[in-house]
């Protein structure tokens, strides 16, 4: 700031001094996150809990897990029976797939919060619902996948970007976040994998 008092005097003295004293506690401290930025992203990346890696079965008898998505983002979409807001952003789910649908860096799976899956395979198919749906021999997943973290029950529809080491890195209910996020986490991704390379 006290290159400042140089450039424009007058405006400076009238400032009020404990203003000024503000103002450079704040530049001080920007230009301290913007230096420790890359280690802040490093240990809050190691902080955010993971989505275990419990094997799920998807409506059609394949196995699905985690752990076994490749390093893709997963955006986790939850939904439920007679859920209006769930059926409203059904057509925005059924774009998002249709562009994802030839990608391998980021997919889209859903989790019905329903345990009565005849229920669940007719409204899949009478919604035209064209991606994985995570259940288990029981009904939903939700208890497999969610359980060990402690989540009971989720409203709906909600969704979890999950990045390619598992960790859970957002949650939203917004389908438009949900996929730039997915999208920005697998850029991140192809990044860091070039970097090594």
């Amino acid at each position: 700031l006290r290159g400042w008092t140089a450039f424009s005097p007058n405006v400076l003295r009238r400032v009020d001094p404990g203003i000024l004293m503000i103002a450079r506690t704040v530049i001080v401290s920007l230009i301290g996150m913007l230096l420790t930025g890359a280690a802040c992203d490093a240990a809050e990346a190691k902080k955010r809990p993971s989505l275990p890696a419990s094997i799920v079965k998807t409506l059609d008898g394949k196995e699905w897990s985690i752990a076994e998505q490749n390093g893709r983002v997963s955006v986790l979409h939850f939904w439920s029976l007679n859920c209006q807001p769930c059926l409203a952003v059904l057509p925005r789910l059924r774009r998002l797939n249709g562009s994802w649908k030839d990608r391998s860096d980021v997919t889209l799976v859903s989790l019905p919060v329903n345990d009565d899956l005849i229920q669940v395979r007719r409204h899949v198919k009478q919604h035209r619902m064209a991606w994985p749906q995570l259940v288990t021999d029981k009904g939903s997943a939700l208890p497999t996948l969610l359980g060990p973290l402690g989540v009971k029950q989720m409203p709906t529809p909600h969704f979890w970007v999950v990045d390619v080491d598992g960790s859970i890195a957002g949650s939203t209910t917004d389908v438009v976040k949900a996929r730039k996020a997915a999208e920005q986490l697998a850029l991140n991704a192809k990044a860091k994998n070039e970097t090594k390379d």
